[in-house]
């Protein structure tokens, strides 16, 4: 391996994973809204992702998929919603 093969796989190995837990929203401006609240009151990281015009969804960042279920319980706990890992 190449010293820039391994500052690549070192650089991947510390980004996070995303989660997609809430689909779909019919615009951006809704979805942002609701990752405005969810940052409020979680204070997780999250994205929204464009699946093509008119539908796109919210993901949380996560380093190692065991965070998931404690992250949607967190989400759960913070607005009232009902998450269920998929």
């Amino acid at each position: 391996r190449t010293a820039m093969t391994e500052q690549r796989m070192c650089l991947l190995a510390t980004q996070p994973g995303w989660h997609t837990f809430w689909s779909p929203f019919r615009s951006k401006i809704a979805a942002q809204g609701f990752v405005a609240r969810l940052q409020s009151v979680t204070g997780l990281d999250y994205r929204i992702d464009k699946l093509e015009i008119g539908v796109y969804e919210v993901a949380f960042a996560y380093a190692d998929e065991s965070e998931i279920p404690a992250k949607l319980a967190r989400i759960s706990a913070a607005t009232g919603l009902e998450l269920a890992s998929r």
